[in-house]
């Protein structure tokens, strides 16, 4: 390895039912946000403990954390976008992207960041 490289320990060896689509690190915690094959939508700790799980209507195409960690923004492949909450996983809010937006990742973060500027207020 390259002098100075950041080396990984692997803790453990898990199985999944489908195989993962997108995954994402929570950015204050130690939860994972996994969309599978299957279609559905999970939240993980590091150590593999299954906070939730849902299956939505339409197939995740995007997810991004807003930055305190507490809200996670889903994209779907027929252009609605939601926020869900980290702790049970239900829709706290649900809109239809702009037509001419060219990408679900930039249309997360602006509601994302719409919502911590509206909910976050320290």
């Amino acid at each position: 390895m390259d002098a100075g490289a950041e080396h990984f320990t692997q803790l453990a060896d898990k199985s999944l039912t489908a195989d993962i689509k997108i995954a994402t690190w929570c950015p204050t915690m130690d939860l994972l946000a996994l969309s599978t094959a299957d279609g559905q939508l999970c939240l993980h700790r590091l150590n593999w403990q299954r906070l939730w799980a849902v299956s939505p209507e339409s197939p995740v195409t995007s997810l991004c954390w807003r930055p305190d960690g507490k809200v996670l923004a889903c994209g779907y492949e027929d252009g609605y976008i939601s926020l869900l909450d980290v702790e049970n996983g239900e829709t706290m809010q649900r809109g239809k992207m702009v037509a001419g937006t060219a990408d679900h990742s930039t249309a997360l973060q602006r509601m994302v960041n719409l919502v911590k500027a509206t909910c976050c207020k320290t």
